[in-house]
């Protein structure tokens, strides 16, 4: 075989390489790093546990069943931190939990934005997708099952105009 036939097959074999491996995914190869925020969170340590308490209801705006709202719970003690989110279904039925990791020291807060008018509470006028933010308090008790139905028409003492854009 002449110098040029060798040339070329080793050519031919190097190119097929690089091809076969630029086809291949690598898991290893990183895209970017992620860099952990320096004020880490803190979880408490209870000896006896933390109970889980079941919130659940049905969320309405004017009587009328809202589907595909998403409901949160969070605490004032445990910043920047959702506790449980959950979407309605059915009717605007809900299921949320605070699970056992979280000392909520009695109560929580559960937080919905939702575009359900709200009776005396007009929206942004120069707002071209005005929403809702309905935040209020539970105390939590000896009961770990809580039933709680929301009509957010009804919730202006606990709500806010705001404005997407």
């Amino acid at each position: 075989m002449s110098l040029i036939g060798k040339v070329a097959l080793a050519l031919v074999v190097v190119l097929a390489i690089g091809l076969v491996e630029s086809t291949v995914h690598h898991r290893h190869h990183k895209k970017g790093s992620f860099n952990q925020p320096e004020e880490h969170i803190k979880l408490p340590r209870v000896s006896g546990g933390n109970p889980d308490y079941h919130i659940s209801g049905k969320i309405t705006c004017d009587e009328r069943p809202l589907d595909h709202v998403r409901p949160y719970l969070h605490s004032p003690h445990w910043q920047r931190v959702i506790i449980n989110l959950a979407v309605t279904m059915n009717g605007g039925e809900y299921h949320l939990s605070t699970g056992t990791t979280w000392d909520l020291n009695g109560s929580v807060q559960m937080m919905i934005r939702h575009q359900c008018h709200i009776e005396g509470l007009p929206p942004i006028s120069t707002c071209g997708i005005p929403y809702y933010t309905t935040n209020f308090e539970m105390e939590l008790g000896n009961n770990t099952w809580i039933t709680k139905d929301i009509d957010l028409y009804k919730m202006k003492q606990y709500s806010t105009s705001d404005c997407l854009y």
